[in-house]
């Protein structure tokens, strides 16, 4: 006797229920899940550059790549210049240590397609065009003074500078302290941080440590930068968070 019959439309719409409550259950745990593998990949790129900063200080008399390219905190962020087609600042890795990797330089969380890799507003390292980083160099010295990338004709190099346009020589490892920042997502403005993990940035340190920045640490000098246009005045605003939040883990004045 043959016992098999076929589903019923009622427990056909009951199974479709089941299975559409699951997803919706699974659904929200699979885009934690998701972020979460984003937010480590984003700091494991990170923890790539400051190997290439110390490899690059071994090559280079312990000299840190760090510095900005206009003298204002917020804009540390360059790779490759639009005006001189040359690359600048942890740009330079790409030659030596010779990272390979453009990813490298990019944070998956971050939406902005300006500091996202290879996009219609960021392209990559194509002549007359500036390339951005997602990520941000510490924009001045072990004695909070601006270093600056800028272009030298003689050489056809950038090299850093100081506000008067003065050459200067590139502070060592042995002029930091172990937990004084080195890199961290870009937190120039708040959209930008915004556009990335929202409660917070990675960051890593000079002895390659890193670790997520809690935004509430930071949102008192974030508020200060404001999403307006930069300028030397947010400077100590952007110095705190570097000073405070990546540094101390305490939240900015």
């Amino acid at each position: 006797m043959d016992l098999r019959r076929a589903f019923t439309l009622i427990e056909l719409l009951v199974v479709i229920s089941i299975i559409a409550l699951l997803i919706a259950l699974l659904l929200p745990a699979l885009g934690s899940a998701r972020r979460a593998a984003q937010d480590m990949q984003g700091l494991s790129n990170q923890q790539q550059q400051g190997r290439a900063q110390h490899v690059y200080a071994a090559d280079h008399k312990g000299q840190l790549l760090v510095g900005d390219n206009i003298g204002r905190f917020q804009s540390n962020y360059n790779l490759f210049s639009e005006s001189h087609s040359r690359l600048m600042a942890n740009g330079l890795f790409l030659e030596d240590p010779g990272i390979t990797d453009p990813q490298a330089y990019y944070c998956p969380r971050q939406d902005s397609r300006s500091f996202q890799y290879d996009t219609s507003s960021n392209p990559w390292l194509v002549p007359g065009q500036r390339t951005r980083s997602a990520f941000g160099l510490r924009p001045f010295n072990h004695k909070y003074e601006p270093v600056i990338w800028r272009y030298n004709s003689t050489t056809d190099k950038y090299e850093p500078r100081n506000l008067a346009n003065v050459k200067i020589t590139l502070p060592t490892l042995e002029d930091y302290e172990s937990d004084d920042g080195l890199l961290a997502d870009v937190v120039s403005t708040i959209n930008i941080v915004d556009s990335g993990h929202e409660n917070g940035i990675n960051a890593i340190r000079v002895d390659g440590s890193g670790r997520f920045v809690r935004r509430e640490l930071f949102d008192s000098a974030l508020t200060n930068l404001g999403t307006g246009p930069f300028s030397v005045t947010k400077n100590v605003y952007a110095q705190q968070v570097w000073e405070y939040a990546i540094k101390r883990d305490e939240p900015t004045p």
